[in-house]
């Protein structure tokens, strides 16, 4: 469909585009998704809703490549080609995902376009690579905020449950404010399009079923038959060319994407390019861009005649293209094309050196799929080289398939390497691999698997001088130490691990082994713990070593936030997630995001707490240990907030939590499920975890766990569980019976619900009013009554209007219920409310009940009535 007038039952799709052009203009930015069938017009209406734009806005477009390992970023590249040349190289030429993330943004904020707004096109994202789709979930984020619509267009019958673009969509899916579905066209649209024409409208719109490309196509193929499909219909109407233009054809189909016009002259040498190049864009074959690069129509196209050209014929392009790509006349080699070129050209030893090379470019800028793949294309010619290269191409893809969560196939890489490195006698690398399998068990739990392999790697190294391979493994097992919080033995390896780093130069190492082991250090008291991590996020810095950066920012975050340190925590967990995020480093941001929301539920910011948590359990790339913390995080805050749901989580934990044997997995989860159980009245049906949970803690005296499960075998049965004196933490004093002492501790650390059960626990009226007053402000409706009950029984009057907490609010609410309130008694909905707050629908139904509750009213009428008596209205 090249033309306007051929955009049959288009106008609905381009309204809406229109439309939501428009909301841009409003100050809204949005991203709109164009779907269909392959050949079912989403480029005719993208194109030609670009045409019509009113108000000229600024237009960048980029396309994903059809290649088996796009290049990393291509549509970006590509947008940025059409503004800033020069810009557009450097990104090609290899830059950080946050310098690269923070050029997308500079192209959509409105200074280039000079206030219009600007639309970002991104095509065929169904071939998106990995840094473009973390590119496109980054944008996706941010795009409210920008004067910007992100279109992007995709094969939706071709995007299953599996297919990464999936996760990404759902990501999308509060910024996607236009979905645009083509169908198929019409039995009356294709007669429209067939008058004049020899051949019968319903049996040419029964055999292209309505497909746009389809149709047309086969319309140009000329001849008195109908084409049977596609590819016929592109081979007839290439059977037409003269030879000259059939070459430009030819070598055009095998460039996916577009071709640009200096390597075409130098492929089809042959022949007069200029001449074949004017034909077929006048028969409508191919078409020139404003750039002057050249290209099919369709992608459908492209495949037929790539599919038809003489095998011999076909290796013979790709090889002059490969030569010709070896020194472009301008910027530098790509060796993404060149590996592809390489393929087709079934060229061993170019494969084998182009396709490594592009696969570090990938790794380095997160496109880890394509990093993979480019190394598979490299291991099919394995057999070329010696051992010892081979073996290091297979534990390079098993650090990809690490990256990409395939757990099984990066164990079975790495043990093929360790293998090969043992047969031939080098020690160092068979033990570097082994070592390797150590990350993608931990990061599904699988705890004891992991020190068992690193413990087989560090006897391969005994009696070896220090080595890069010596001071990983040692690392490793210090970091093995300080998860199982073994901190003494954790502390004797990490100066083993650090001196064998400095010693050989390693900083990549250093930086790891600074990281992982200064957490342990931290949470025993060690203030230099803290600065160690410091030097390990300066050193990760300056090699360049994002994601370690991003783990020196979760590890502070997470080690001080389980010791309750939340004046070091909390700024570290939100500075670490901005950088985290600022590269779209999905790992690190599932898991500061969940520590974050632990914090915010300990410190009693429940409603960000419980927004933050859904919203990563929501999202299909979380998972591991991210998912647990956010699992019981939402559990406790369920359970502390009367609401149901909290069991099915728990019991996901405790099933996660079992595969680790660690105390830092099964001690939360047991706190909380004997916290909820108590609550209900049944904690006798979790002391059985409680004392799994305590031998844990016990065999390597964590405080911080032996004491809070204590705690809880103290309210069980009410024996001292603890010495007062030998008290690291507040329920420690709890434990021991000094509940008055514990409450004031809670107050200093700034955990509002557990200061409250102390209080709760004394069980005088002054502590059981101050109790009550801050469940109240918490929204603790359990705890609330349980203290209201204790209240009457010891002729205590239960505040029935305002507490001191809530002296400004007649209706005593908190101060978040209140703010709903409010908005209902405007009539506005769930939905409506939670955009003006900035939390979900769904936690402001629990509100909603809450406060029908607290007014004694049935609904939302008559809770705005009672606003409207207690003098709310005007707030």
């Amino acid at each position: 469909m090249s033309a306007p007038t051929e955009l049959l039952e288009r106008d609905d799709a381009l309204t809406r585009l229109h439309q939501a052009l428009a909301r841009v203009r409003d100050g809204a930015g949005e991203v709109a998704v164009v779907t269909a069938e392959a050949g079912g017009g989403k480029t005719s209406v993208i194109h030609e809703f670009m045409r019509r734009s009113a108000g000229r806005p600024t237009i960048l477009r980029g396309a994903c490549d059809p290649l088996s390992a796009p290049r990393p970023l291509g549509p970006l590249i590509d947008a940025v080609g059409e503004v800033d040349r020069d810009l557009a190289l450097r990104l090609a030429g290899g830059v950080t995902r946050a310098e690269a993330f923070a050029t997308a943004v500079g192209l959509l904020d409105g200074v280039r376009s000079e206030g219009r707004p600007t639309v970002f096109v991104v095509e065929d994202v169904h071939w998106a690579d990995d840094a473009t789709l973390d590119l496109i979930t980054f944008l996706g984020r941010r795009i409210a905020s920008l004067p910007a619509l992100l279109v992007l267009s995709y094969r939706d019958d071709e995007v299953d449950a599996r297919h990464p673009l999936r996760a990404t969509i759902g990501e999308l899916t509060s910024a996607i404010g236009c979905r645009v579905h083509l169908a198929p066209l019409s039995r009356d649209a294709v007669a429209e399009l067939a008058l004049g024409t020899p051949f019968d409208p319903d049996e040419l719109w029964r055999i292209t079923a309505g497909n746009a490309f389809f149709v047309t196509e086969a319309l140009g193929a000329g001849g008195d038959e109908l084409p049977s499909s596609i590819r016929d219909a592109v081979l007839a109407r290439a059977s037409r060319l003269p030879e000259d233009a059939r070459a430009v054809l030819d070598v055009s189909a095998i460039v996916p994407g577009r071709i640009e016009r200096w390597l075409l002259d130098v492929v089809a040498d042959d022949v007069d390019a200029a001449a074949g190049v004017e034909i077929c864009t006048r028969r409508g074959l191919l078409n020139l861009d404003r750039s002057g690069t050249i290209g099919f129509r369709h992608e459908l196209a492209r495949l037929a005649i790539d599919e038809a050209l003489p095998a011999a014929r076909r290796r013979a392009y790709h090889a002059r293209a490969l030569d010709a790509l070896r020194d472009p006349p301008y910027g530098r080699p790509d060796d993404a094309r060149l590996a592809h070129h390489a393929a087709g050209a079934d060229d061993a030893h170019a494969i084998l050196h182009h396709a490594p090379l592009a696969a570090a470019e990938a790794s380095a800028i997160g496109g880890h799929r394509e990093a993979a793949r480019h190394l598979e294309a490299a291991l099919r010619y394995a057999h070329l080289v010696d051992d010892g290269a081979r073996g290091e191409l297979i534990t390079r893809y098993g650090n990809e398939l690490t990256m990409l969560a395939r757990v099984d196939d990066a164990l079975d890489a790495f043990v093929r390497a360790s293998e090969i490195f043992l047969r031939i006698g080098d020690l160092e690398q068979a033990a570097d691999a082994l070592t390797r399998t150590g990350r993608p068990l931990t990061s599904i739990g699988r705890q004891p698997e992991a020190e068992q392999r690193i413990a087989e790697a560090a006897e391969l190294l005994v009696g070896r001088p220090p080595s890069s391979a010596a001071a990983l493994v040692t690392t490793n097992i210090a970091a093995n130490h300080m998860l199982a919080r073994r901190f003494d033995e954790c502390e004797t390896e990490a100066r083993r691990a650090i001196a064998m780093a400095e010693e050989v130069g390693d900083e990549d190492v250093l930086a790891e082994a600074c990281i992982q082991t200064g957490i342990a250090l931290a949470m025993s008291d060690d203030d230099a713990g803290l600065a160690r991590i410091e030097r390990g996020i300066e050193v990760a810095r300056r090699v360049g070593n994002d994601h370690m950066v991003a783990l020196g920012y979760s590890q502070i975050g997470s080690g001080y936030g389980e010791i309750r340190r939340y004046d070091i925590a909390v700024p570290a967990l939100r500075e670490g997630l901005a950088f985290a995020e600022a590269s779209e480093i999905v790992g690190s941001m599932n898991y500061i995001g969940a520590w974050l929301a632990r914090c915010e539920l300990e410190v009693g910011d429940w409603d960000h707490a419980a927004e933050r948590a859904s919203t990563l359990l929501r999202s299909p790339r979380f998972q591991g240990i991210s998912r647990f913390v956010a699992l019981v995080t939402l559990a406790w805050l369920r359970g502390r907030r009367g609401d149901p749901g909290a069991e099915p989580l728990l019991d996901e934990a405790l099933e996660l939590a079992r595969t680790t044997e660690h105390v830092q997995r099964m001690w939360p989860v047991a706190a909380c499920r004997a916290e909820i159980a108590w609550l209900h009245g049944r904690i006798d049906d979790e002391l059985e975890l409680v004392d799994e949970a305590m031998a844990l803690a016990r065999r390597v005296d964590w405080s911080p766990a032996v004491e809070e499960l204590a705690h809880w075998r103290h309210v069980a049965d009410g024996r001292i569980r603890h010495d007062s004196e030998l008290a690291r933490t507040p329920f420690g004093l709890s434990a021991a019976g000094r509940f008055e002492l514990a409450a004031e501790r809670w107050a200093e650390i700034g955990c509002p619900y557990e200061e409250a059960m102390a209080r709760y626990a004394v069980r005088s009226p002054e502590e059981l009013h101050r109790a009550f007053e801050i469940f109240d402000r918490l929204g603790a409706t359990p705890m609330r009554r349980r203290v209201a009950e204790a209240m009457r029984d010891t002729g205590v009057s239960v505040p029935r209007g305002p507490t001191s907490s809530t002296l400004s609010n007649p209706g005593g609410l908190t101060k978040r219920e209140l703010d709903v309130l409010v908005l209902v008694a405007t009539g506005r909905t769930n939905r409506e409310i939670g955009d003006e707050l900035g939390i979900s629908a769904k936690t402001v139904g629990h509100h909603v009940s809450h406060i029908l509750g607290k007014l004694g009213v049935r609904t939302r009428a008559e809770a705005a009535v009672e606003a409207e008596r207690l003098g709310l209205g005007d707030r």
